[in-house]
Protein backbone atom coordinates (compact mmCIF):
# COMPACT_ATOMS: atom_id res chain seq x y z
CA UNK A 1 0.00 0.00 0.00
CA UNK A 2 1.35 3.28 -1.10
CA UNK A 3 1.42 5.43 2.02
CA UNK A 4 1.15 8.35 -0.10
CA UNK A 5 -2.24 8.04 -1.51
CA UNK A 6 -5.21 9.15 0.23
CA UNK A 7 -7.58 7.10 2.14
CA UNK A 8 -10.79 7.22 0.34
CA UNK A 9 -13.92 6.01 2.64
CA UNK A 10 -15.61 2.62 1.93
CA UNK A 11 -18.54 2.00 -0.44
CA UNK A 12 -20.71 0.19 2.82
CA UNK A 13 -19.23 3.27 4.81
CA UNK A 14 -20.52 5.87 2.42
CA UNK A 15 -23.75 4.20 2.03
CA UNK A 16 -24.57 4.44 6.35
CA UNK A 17 -23.29 8.09 6.26
CA UNK A 18 -23.74 9.59 2.75
CA UNK A 19 -27.49 10.48 2.58
CA UNK A 20 -27.54 10.89 -0.88
CA UNK A 21 -26.03 8.22 -1.98
CA UNK A 22 -27.67 6.00 0.27
CA UNK A 23 -30.75 7.31 -0.81
CA UNK A 24 -30.09 6.98 -4.75
CA UNK A 25 -28.92 3.43 -4.23
CA UNK A 26 -31.97 2.58 -2.35
CA UNK A 27 -33.85 4.26 -5.39
CA UNK A 28 -32.36 2.52 -7.84
CA UNK A 29 -32.53 -0.68 -6.69
CA UNK A 30 -36.62 -0.64 -5.95
CA UNK A 31 -37.21 0.52 -9.04
CA UNK A 32 -35.08 -3.21 -10.51
CA UNK A 33 -37.41 -5.06 -7.84
CA UNK A 34 -40.27 -2.95 -9.45
CA UNK A 35 -39.88 -3.88 -12.83
CA UNK A 36 -39.11 -7.25 -12.06
CA UNK A 37 -41.68 -7.96 -10.09
CA UNK A 38 -44.62 -6.21 -12.21
CA UNK A 39 -43.28 -8.45 -14.98
CA UNK A 40 -42.98 -11.39 -12.88
CA UNK A 41 -46.77 -11.06 -11.74
CA UNK A 42 -48.19 -10.22 -15.25
CA UNK A 43 -46.98 -13.43 -17.15
CA UNK A 44 -50.38 -15.35 -18.38
CA UNK A 45 -50.87 -18.14 -16.42
CA UNK A 46 -51.79 -21.28 -18.62
CA UNK A 47 -54.72 -22.35 -16.83
CA UNK A 48 -56.21 -18.82 -16.23
CA UNK A 49 -60.17 -17.82 -16.86
CA UNK A 50 -60.47 -16.18 -20.42
CA UNK A 51 -63.60 -14.40 -18.39
CA UNK A 52 -61.38 -12.60 -16.42
CA UNK A 53 -60.65 -9.53 -17.51
CA UNK A 54 -57.33 -8.52 -17.35
CA UNK A 55 -56.54 -5.60 -19.69
CA UNK A 56 -55.61 -3.45 -16.81
CA UNK A 57 -53.12 -5.62 -15.32
CA UNK A 58 -51.26 -6.38 -19.16
CA UNK A 59 -51.31 -2.76 -19.54
CA UNK A 60 -49.52 -1.96 -16.76
CA UNK A 61 -47.42 -4.92 -16.85
CA UNK A 62 -46.38 -3.53 -20.24
CA UNK A 63 -46.08 0.47 -18.88
CA UNK A 64 -44.51 -0.10 -15.32
CA UNK A 65 -41.10 -1.71 -15.86
CA UNK A 66 -39.81 1.00 -18.51
CA UNK A 67 -40.05 3.35 -16.30
CA UNK A 68 -38.86 1.94 -12.94
CA UNK A 69 -35.93 0.97 -14.88
CA UNK A 70 -35.47 4.08 -15.86
CA UNK A 71 -35.67 5.77 -12.66
CA UNK A 72 -33.84 3.41 -11.39
CA UNK A 73 -31.21 4.12 -14.39
CA UNK A 74 -31.12 8.00 -12.38
CA UNK A 75 -30.82 6.97 -9.39
CA UNK A 76 -27.78 4.50 -9.88
CA UNK A 77 -26.33 7.33 -11.92
CA UNK A 78 -26.85 10.12 -9.12
CA UNK A 79 -24.92 7.08 -6.91
CA UNK A 80 -22.18 7.35 -9.02
CA UNK A 81 -21.89 10.64 -9.20
CA UNK A 82 -22.13 11.56 -5.73
CA UNK A 83 -19.08 8.48 -5.60
CA UNK A 84 -17.20 10.40 -7.96
CA UNK A 85 -17.63 13.49 -5.91
CA UNK A 86 -16.87 11.98 -2.78
CA UNK A 87 -13.69 10.66 -4.29
CA UNK A 88 -12.32 13.58 -6.07
CA UNK A 89 -12.93 15.69 -2.66
CA UNK A 90 -10.68 13.18 -0.57
CA UNK A 91 -8.71 12.29 -3.48
CA UNK A 92 -7.63 15.78 -4.57
CA UNK A 93 -9.10 18.37 -1.73
CA UNK A 94 -7.25 20.50 0.67
CA UNK A 95 -6.98 18.96 4.11
CA UNK A 96 -7.81 21.48 6.65
CA UNK A 97 -8.67 21.51 10.21
CA UNK A 98 -11.69 23.35 10.96
CA UNK A 99 -14.19 24.31 14.71
CA UNK A 100 -17.10 22.92 15.23
CA UNK A 101 -18.80 26.00 16.28
CA UNK A 102 -22.49 24.47 17.44
CA UNK A 103 -24.16 21.13 18.10
CA UNK A 104 -27.73 21.18 17.25
CA UNK A 105 -30.14 18.12 17.70
CA UNK A 106 -33.80 18.02 16.61
CA UNK A 107 -36.21 15.64 18.32
CA UNK A 108 -39.72 14.93 17.07
CA UNK A 109 -42.65 11.95 18.47
CA UNK A 110 -43.57 9.50 15.79
CA UNK A 111 -46.45 7.20 16.06
CA UNK A 112 -44.78 3.38 15.39
CA UNK A 113 -48.41 2.26 14.91
CA UNK A 114 -50.53 4.97 13.60
CA UNK A 115 -54.34 3.76 14.32
CA UNK A 116 -53.12 2.68 17.87
CA UNK A 117 -54.67 -0.97 17.18
CA UNK A 118 -51.77 -2.74 19.50
CA UNK A 119 -51.99 -0.17 22.24
CA UNK A 120 -49.84 3.16 22.61
CA UNK A 121 -46.15 2.99 20.99
CA UNK A 122 -44.47 6.05 19.84
CA UNK A 123 -40.87 6.77 19.12
CA UNK A 124 -38.29 9.66 19.02
CA UNK A 125 -36.47 10.29 16.47
CA UNK A 126 -33.27 12.60 16.08
CA UNK A 127 -31.16 14.75 13.47
CA UNK A 128 -28.14 16.36 14.07
CA UNK A 129 -26.38 19.56 12.71
CA UNK A 130 -23.14 20.41 12.96
CA UNK A 131 -22.54 24.21 12.60
CA UNK A 132 -18.39 23.87 10.92
CA UNK A 133 -16.48 27.20 10.83
CA UNK A 134 -13.38 27.07 8.73
CA UNK A 135 -10.85 29.42 6.59
CA UNK A 136 -10.15 28.19 2.72
CA UNK A 137 -7.92 30.75 1.05
CA UNK A 138 -7.88 33.68 3.31
CA UNK A 139 -11.47 33.07 3.53
CA UNK A 140 -13.54 31.85 6.51
CA UNK A 141 -16.75 29.93 6.08
CA UNK A 142 -19.32 28.65 8.21
CA UNK A 143 -21.49 25.66 7.02
CA UNK A 144 -23.93 23.92 8.79
CA UNK A 145 -24.28 20.11 8.17
CA UNK A 146 -26.53 17.16 9.01
CA UNK A 147 -24.84 14.62 10.58
CA UNK A 148 -26.18 10.72 9.65
CA UNK A 149 -25.75 9.53 13.72
CA UNK A 150 -24.73 12.10 16.73
CA UNK A 151 -21.26 13.58 17.23
CA UNK A 152 -20.63 11.35 19.86
CA UNK A 153 -20.64 8.89 17.46
CA UNK A 154 -18.05 10.21 15.32
CA UNK A 155 -15.63 11.72 18.57
CA UNK A 156 -16.51 15.00 17.56
CA UNK A 157 -17.17 18.00 20.54
CA UNK A 158 -19.08 21.52 20.36
CA UNK A 159 -15.64 24.09 20.26
CA UNK A 160 -13.36 21.59 18.98
CA UNK A 161 -11.39 20.87 16.57
CA UNK A 162 -13.13 19.20 13.24
CA UNK A 163 -10.73 17.68 10.16
CA UNK A 164 -12.42 18.57 6.90
CA UNK A 165 -11.79 17.62 2.84
CA UNK A 166 -12.79 20.30 1.13
CA UNK A 167 -12.09 21.44 -2.82
CA UNK A 168 -10.86 24.88 -3.53
CA UNK A 169 -13.13 24.96 -6.72
CA UNK A 170 -16.34 24.55 -4.07
CA UNK A 171 -15.01 26.06 -0.54
CA UNK A 172 -18.65 25.54 0.90
CA UNK A 173 -18.85 21.50 0.39
CA UNK A 174 -16.91 20.07 3.14
CA UNK A 175 -16.29 16.50 4.36
CA UNK A 176 -15.83 15.73 7.81
CA UNK A 177 -13.19 13.81 7.62
CA UNK A 178 -14.52 11.35 10.90
CA UNK A 179 -18.06 10.59 9.36
CA UNK A 180 -16.29 9.15 5.68
CA UNK A 181 -13.01 7.55 7.06
CA UNK A 182 -13.83 6.04 10.47
CA UNK A 183 -11.29 5.18 12.84
CA UNK A 184 -9.15 1.45 12.38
Amino acid sequence: MNPTAPRLPSLSTLFWNDSLFKGATRLGVFGIVVALGIRWATQPMPNADPAIDLSFELAMGERVPPIALAISALALLVAVWRYLQVRKVFAQGLSIQGTLAGLQVDAWQTSANVDQSHGRRSTKRYSHYATLRYTVGGTEHTVRQKLPNSAFTFGLREGGPVDLMVLESAPDKPLICAVYLPRR
